[in-house]
């Protein structure tokens, strides 16, 4: 592009002509810097400029599409927005998305341009500082609402204003309580769900639509939003727990701080994502993604409104998904656990994908399970079927294979922290908190880093609350009992009778054998590299800095795990 001729243009004519070769020619969103543009920064102001005076003198509707279009490109540049951009003309462009100063009358809404300005001003606002101060203000906030209430509003727009509400209340925190408690913006997104995903449970002979590429699209935006509007209705929250102290509250809303009123808002915002993890996007890919943004909102309403996700049973809405995918619910007491099927799969779907080390992408699906497992013993007990089925293949370690149960058992040695706390505590929350079942399930030497974290390696149970024995009082099948004495509790799985390595020793072998691994051991403690430790009376690892304290922790151990007469719990639920 020749920019001396775009400045240099005296007619509207002229000056688009030049845009639309511009535009076409910078499209991909690689281009993203003045260099890029062929402009040198003098160029690239005096465009911006000169842009900015073709929009005030208000022209026809196309060409401010276009030189919104050019303004779009240009605001890539992340360098040059915060000294280019000026308050006068984030006004202007507020202008034109239909979003007015305080005190001036709103304009006729041109639904193309608008989107355009939409767009424009996304990428200003997340580039400049200064674009921030001006445009997130609440003033802009509420009349962004206001609009997204209008009823003839074309796709295009509503997701223009949702992507910056989303930026307004994402930026600037601030926002997040003022949309949500003093616009009462929830009820505002609502409608903007369900009229996407409405998941015909009337009619028990046809399976729900699969979803257009446009109103997939704007579905994703309106999730996006949802979760910064809930995380301003809910208290500060940690994303992993405490991480390594002698608790497993995992739950990432306090319900006491949410009102009865937006409680109930957000149980109808779980009930509408409940519908989105049923439906089905135009692609595989496109389902994934919004089942992700569904995952994160679930993350952070209170627990109270998790009940939602799993409605009482109905036969009139008897099958779910798409129409190539067309499936009967799971029904598991007189409950619908539909919902939950989709996310464990979403869940295994990840862990295959080779994404186990992205604590991005695995952190608000194992929280989510976490907190709605802790708050439910149904779900609990539907989650543990899928997870945790009874014992039969004994033969391979609990972290082989690609099954649910492997992939989370190979997560607990995981060097993300996050992970491999969330994995861990979603196995022994989904165990009864029992340590003798975490161990059944994955093996000591997997789960023994979740162990001393909580105070449990002597064995026990977290919680001292008494559980209800069911009829079944041992639910291991009968290839588990076969094998069960042969089971090595630290590996987890199957090991037959080997010979004894020093059968056929003599006694000065043995003894030369036996001085060579005490003077190995010593080597390692004198240079640092490993420290003895018992088990304390905290059920913690303790240095030891005697040898004599050895037999005194050996003897506490054995007493701790001894059975008591009490001391047996159902193993069926």
């Amino acid at each position: 592009m020749d920019i001396s001729k775009f400045t240099s243009a005296t007619s509207e004519e002229e000056t688009i002509s030049i845009l639309c070769y511009f535009n076409e020619k910078f499209a991909s969103p690689s281009f993203n810097d003045a260099g890029k543009f062929e402009m040198s920064e003098s160029q690239f102001f005096d465009t911006w400029h000169k842009l900015l005076f073709w929009l005030g003198s208000r022209g026809s509707e196309e060409a401010a599409c276009t030189y919104l279009n050019t303004l779009r490109i240009l605001s890539r540049d992340r360098n040059l927005m915060n000294q280019v951009v000026t308050e006068q003309d984030l006004g202007l462009l507020m202008e034109y998305a239909g979003l007015p100063e305080p005190g001036l009358e709103a304009v006729l809404l041109q639904h193309k341009a608008a989107t355009e300005a939409c767009l424009c001003l996304s990428n200003i606002i997340y580039q400049s500082n200064t674009a921030q101060s001006i445009c997130c203000s609440p003033h802009y906030v509420k009349k962004t609402l206001q609009r997204l209430q209008q009823q003839d509003l074309p796709h295009s727009l509503i997701v223009g204003y949702t992507r910056l509400m989303f930026l307004m209340t994402a930026l600037v925190p601030q926002n997040r309580k003022v949309a949500a408690l003093e616009y009462n913006a929830l009820p505002v997104m609502l409608p903007l769900i369900s009229a996407q995903a409405s998941v015909n449970a009337d009619n028990t002979s046809n399976p729900p639509p699969t979803m257009q590429r446009e109103a997939g699209e704007r579905v994703v935006e309106v999730l996006k939003l949802c979760y910064n509007l809930c995380v301003g209705l809910s208290s500060p929250y940690s994303s992993a727990g405490d991480g390594g102290g002698g608790s497993l509250k995992m739950a990432m809303v306090v319900d006491s701080s949410v009102s009865s009123e937006h409680e109930q808002h957000m149980r109808c915002l779980v009930d509408r994502v409940r519908q989105l993890l049923l439906a089905t996007a135009h692609t595989h890919q496109h389902t994934q993604i919004m089942h992700s943004h569904c995952i994160n909102v679930l993350v952070c309403v209170p627990t109270t409104a998790l009940a939602a996700l799993t409605p009482p049973y109905s036969s009139s809405g008897s099958w779910w998904g798409g129409a190539s995918q067309r499936r009967k619910p799971a029904v598991f007491k007189d409950a619908d656990m539909s919902a939950l099927v989709q996310i464990l799969s979403f869940l295994h779907a990840r862990l295959n994908a080779g994404e186990a080390q992205s604590s991005e992408n695995l952190t608000p699906v194992l929280t989510m399970l976490v907190t709605v497992c802790q708050s439910s013993s149904k779900v609990r007990q539907f989650v543990r079927q899928r997870v945790l089925p009874p014992l039969k293949d004994v033969t391979h370690r609990p972290e082989e294979g690609n099954s649910l149960r492997g992939r989370l058992v190979k997560l607990m040695t995981s060097p993300v922290m996050e992970l491999k706390h969330l994995s861990a505590t979603l196995l022994f929350v989904l165990c009864k908190q029992s340590v003798e079942r975490l161990i059944k399930y994955s093996g000591y030497g997997n789960c023994a880093g979740l162990l001393a974290s909580l105070g449990l390696l002597a064995g026990g149970e977290l919680s001292t609350e008494t559980h209800e024995q069911s009829e079944s009082e041992d639910s291991d099948t009968e290839e588990y009992h076969r094998v069960r004495h042969m089971v090595n509790p630290v590996t987890g799985c199957y090991e037959p009778v080997r010979p004894n390595p020093m059968e056929n020793m003599s006694e000065e072998q043995k003894e030369y054998e036996a001085i060579k691994l005490v003077n190995t051991l010593d080597k390692l403690i004198r240079s640092g590299d490993i420290k003895p430790c018992g088990v304390g009376a905290d059920g913690k690892p303790q240095p030891l800095e005697h040898v004599m304290q050895l037999q005194d922790s050996a003897c506490f151990t054995r007493a701790s795990t001894d059975p008591q007469p009490d001391d047996q719990h159902s193993d069926s639920d």
